[in-house]
């Protein structure tokens, strides 16, 4: 907004300025005299005066043939260049036959030639014309070339003949600028570069070519005659490939009826640039008969047209080209035979898939890649079928090609037969088939599948139906639904293995009724059920059986049971988002007590490495002591520690320092300075943060959520609050940097803190966010600001007044995209660090 301000503020100057110079410069006649002596830089508002008196002479002829001699005789004067130049321009929008001479006499003038040159260009007068003929003849050297220049944006056909004239000069500069200059005024101008092309048997350089060919563009239909000499000469002649390339575009558009002939002929040229605008047409030209000519060609193209042919007619998806495709697809060159697999994936049939799935099965490389890859695209359900009966019938590679092919093609009127495959007695049909079952299966299908998983012949067997009946859950959006189908299954199974799978299954569904079916089994007296539901509980995708695991790791009468469980407890722990840190400490501290051997201890000191709390730092110190985990732990301490440094900054340091100092390894000492470092340079900043969120509605920009309010904010006692690690950005470890710290977008996140001030005293707080934001300070809002912008530190200066005691500062920063976050910190009311405060995490 601020800048959107600033510029209405220049602009309506401008607009003050412009209306206060007729008062300022009294008169026009004032205003040419203190003209003449403007150098640039000056005050511009006699010129505003002089240029006002122009805008209105191109609509009032009295005011013209007042102003335009008094410009002449400035012209004509000693008036400074600027001024000159500042005429010509005026005269440029408003002068006429009158100036003519005058500009024309500039030309010698290298200050003032060009200036000139525009303005004659602009006049619409038969003397303009001719000076710029003149200069263009007879001029300075060094202007000649500027006025023919000027010529051409004239677009006159009378500057035609002394153009022409100019063609055969011996200077280059000059007879290319002529040149190009009849291209531009087209007409009249037309008729000498055909003459110069035929004379030179239709050799062009670069300039005629492209004059000739703008020509040949912009003809009108009553010409076309003309228009195709142009492209003949061009196309014949000794040219360059990308001229001929211009040449043949044009006479494919003037005879329609010969494109496929020239395409034909252009396709066998030995000119790259040429074959490939050829190979363009190949993919335009309507009707079976062209595919048929164009297709003819391939055999004995040589390679790069070849391949730039296949291409093409992939490109036309005409199946008449599919004999022609199919043979190039045996090609000895590598090239030419990738590029006839991939045109087959456009073009082919059902015979053409058992062809490149015997490719599939037997090559690899690119090969096999692109023969795969195209038996996913050949159009046609009759495809599918053909396919499918090859699945059915062939063996080994070629068979597990053809069931891979299908679900590729997303065949899933194909389900029924290979479920059947799925039940083959070879183990790599079925393990192929049921990979495809895993992405065309369909609800209807989940109770086949479950019959295969009864009657599974072995484990690997097993493991494969029970994802593909996991991926088929995961599209079934009734929860209820797929659980009880899968309940049901076991509770009607015979078979151990088969109820052992489902409970796994079960745990991979992960719904609430799921949750209670497994937690029954956990309950049963078959050690192999009872130990299925542990390691599905502990791998559950989330913590809702935090406490079950935890029960489990603390019943000794089952060590296997227990150990998984040990496991599941610590991994959903240190997942467990929604548990706050003091929470974790204790839920770890338990652990550490269940613990039955050096690996579980070693797991709870990575879990409590994670626990950003100065009560986790102090208990991870004293696991020191324990020689087994005594390296972890200190490896822990520090990760600890830098977690929690902006909080703790003195706590944290006086330890730092103590591994610095005492005899510990070298990388030890390291970590330690790289934290103590991260102290150091975080400044006078508030950096003693608990944040809670993010916060984020689906659908929902960080613009909506501004409206809105959340649990932070309406009910922070019950709200899950963490310490914020401060240092994620390296080069400015004061900034809260939530797009490291939390990531996503369009959400929100809350931070607090408390200061606590030796005496009441007014500040001001220092605040910047990235993106917008709303700030408490003592529970009262004093700022917020709902836009999208970059963090400066100091963007926002906030008067607050501290009581003596506690203060606290609560923030909401909001997050559109891109970075996240915010820097806050307190200063005297002159800009100075503030004395007598200290911070917390609180």
């Amino acid at each position: 907004m601020i800048r959107m301000f600033s510029i209405r503020g220049v602009v309506c100057g401008a607009f003050i300025a412009l209306a206060s110079i007729a008062a300022q410069a009294q008169t026009l006649d004032e205003a040419l005299e203190g003209l003449k002596t403007y150098e640039f830089g000056d005050s511009r508002l006699a010129l505003g005066v002089v240029e006002e008196a122009a805008i209105n002479a191109r609509h009032d002829d009295a005011v013209t043939k007042k102003l335009e001699p008094a410009f002449v005789a400035l012209l004509n004067s000693d008036a400074s260049v600027d001024a000159k130049r500042f005429v010509c321009r005026q005269l440029e929008a408003m002068g006429t036959g009158a100036s003519v001479e005058t500009l024309a006499g500039l030309i010698a003038d290298d200050h003032l030639a060009d200036y000139a040159i525009w303005a004659l260009v602009a006049i619409p007068d038969d003397a303009a014309l001719q000076a710029l003929l003149t200069a263009a003849k007879e001029g300075p050297q060094t202007q000649r070339v500027n006025a023919i220049h000027g010529l051409a944006r004239r677009g006159s056909e009378g500057a035609v003949d002394g153009l022409v004239a100019l063609m055969d000069s011996p200077d280059k500069a000059i007879a290319q600028a002529a040149t190009a200059a009849l291209g531009s005024i087209g007409g009249a101008g037309c008729a000498p570069l055909i003459a110069a092309l035929k004379a030179r048997d239709g050799k062009a350089d670069a300039v005629l070519a492209d004059a000739c060919l703008q020509c040949g563009e912009w003809m009108p239909e009553n010409r076309n005659a003309d228009a195709l000499a142009i492209y003949e000469a061009l196309y014949k002649g000794d040219n360059a490939g990308h001229i001929r390339a211009a040449a043949l575009s044009g006479l494919v558009r003037l005879k329609p009826e010969q494109a496929e002939s020239l395409v034909v002929e252009a396709i066998a040229d030995a000119d790259p640039d040429l074959v490939l605008v050829a190979s363009g047409f190949i993919r335009e030209l309507e009707g079976e008969e062209a595919t048929k000519t164009f297709a003819g060609m391939v055999a004995d193209a040589p390679k790069q047209s070849k391949i730039l042919i296949i291409e093409a007619l992939a490109y036309r998806g005409d199946t008449a080209a599919l004999g022609a495709i199919s043979n190039a697809a045996k090609s000895d060159d590598a090239d030419v035979q990738l590029a006839a697999l991939s045109a087959l994936g456009r073009l082919g049939n059902a015979d053409t898939a058992e062809v490149l799935l015997d490719l599939a099965a037997t090559s690899d490389g690119e090969v096999q890649r692109t023969a795969r890859a195209s038996l996913k695209t050949i159009p046609g359900q009759q495809v599918n079928v053909a396919i499918l009966k090859i699945a059915q019938k062939a063996t080994g590679a070629k068979q597990l090609e053809a069931i891979d092919a299908l679900s590729g093609r997303r065949a899933i009127r194909t389900v029924p037969a290979l479920l059947d495959l799925a039940a083959s007695e070879d183990g790599a049909v079925r393990a192929a088939s049921l990979q495809s079952l895993r992405i065309l299966a369909g609800e209807e299908d989940m109770g086949a599948l479950l019959a295969l998983l009864e009657n599974a012949p072995d484990e690997a067997q097993r493991k494969n139906v029970s994802q593909a009946i996991v991926e088929l859950a995961g599209r079934i959006r009734n929860e209820g639904a797929k659980t009880a189908l899968v309940r049901n299954a076991l509770a009607e199974s015979e078979g151990e293995a088969t109820k052992a799978a489902l409970i796994g299954v079960l745990g991979k569904i992960a719904t609430d009724d799921a949750l209670k079916v497994v937690r029954q089994q956990v309950q049963s007296d078959n050690g192999t059920l009872k130990l299925a539901a542990v390691n599905a509980l502990a791998a559950w995708p989330d913590a809702r059986p935090l406490s079950d695991l935890k029960s489990i790791a603390a019943d000794a009468s089952d060590e296997g049971a227990r150990s998984v469980a040990f496991a599941g407890f610590i991994r959903q722990l240190r997942a467990a988002k929604s548990v706050n840190a003091a929470a974790k400490l204790d839920a770890y501290k338990a652990a550490d007590k269940l613990a039955k051997n050096d690996q579980e201890k070693k797991l709870v000191v990575a879990g409590l490495s994670e626990v950003p709390s100065l009560e986790a730092l102090e208990y991870v110190e004293a696991r020191q002591q324990d020689p087994a985990v005594a390296a972890e732990a200190t490896q822990a301490v520090i990760r600890i520690a830098g977690g929690i440094s902006g909080a703790y900054r003195d706590e944290v340091a006086r330890r730092m320092n103590a591994y610095i100092q005492q005899d510990t390894p070298e990388t030890v000492k390291k970590q330690a300075q790289n934290v103590l470092d991260g102290i150091g340079g975080l400044e006078d900043y508030i950096t003693a943060w608990q944040f809670a969120g993010p916060y984020f509605k689906e659908g929902k920009p960080a613009s909506a959520l501004f409206e809105m309010q959340f649990e932070a904010e309406t009910d922070p006692a019950n709200t899950t609050w963490s310490i914020m690690p401060m240092g994620l950005d390296r080069n400015r470890p004061w900034i809260v940097s939530l797009a490291r710290g939390l990531g996503g977008v369009q959400r929100v996140a809350y931070l607090r803190t408390t200061i606590d001030s030796d005496a009441a005293k007014d500040a001001i707080l220092e605040f910047g966010s990235n993106d917008g934001c709303k700030v408490w300070w003592n529970g009262e809002l004093i700022h917020e600001l709902n836009v999208g912008r970059p963090l400066n530190p100091n963007q926002d200066r906030l008067p607050v007044s501290l009581k003596a005691g506690e203060n606290t500062l609560v923030c909401a920063i909001y997050q559109h995209g891109g970075d996240w976050g915010a820097t806050a910190r307190l200063r005297t009311t002159d800009g100075q660090p503030l004395g007598g405060i200290t911070q917390a995490a609180k």
